[in-house]
């Protein structure tokens, strides 16, 4: 099993509350049962949050930008059906990653 994937190749979705993903395929089920044998030292964890557990605080936050800005950015997580807490979690997890800041 590979450690390592093409970003290319990832698809990511967030599935809202009542939402159900389509059957795994075979090639999924596959990966999933070699995925279970394995010792958790075997599976590569870098790309987690580590730490999301003590993540326990909500904070609100203002802000101040163009009202079309935020119009638009309310519409489009309207369009898509994801908060806009979920954008902001997408992006940061991103920044992380590709930054490899903690």
């Amino acid at each position: 099993m590979p450690t390592t994937q093409d970003k290319s190749t990832l698809v990511e979705k967030i599935y809202r509350k009542g939402e159900k993903p389509p059957p795994l395929n075979a090639e999924q089920r596959s990966m999933l049962s070699k995925l279970s044998k394995m010792t958790d030292s075997e599976i590569d964890t870098s790309d987690d949050w580590h730490d999301t557990d003590e993540i326990t605080h909500t904070f609100q936050v203002v802000i101040n930008s163009d009202p079309k800005l935020l119009h638009d950015f309310d519409k489009v997580c309207q369009q898509q059906h994801i908060s806009a807490n979920e954008v902001i979690g997408q992006f940061m997890q991103n920044y992380i990653k590709e930054h490899n800041n903690c």
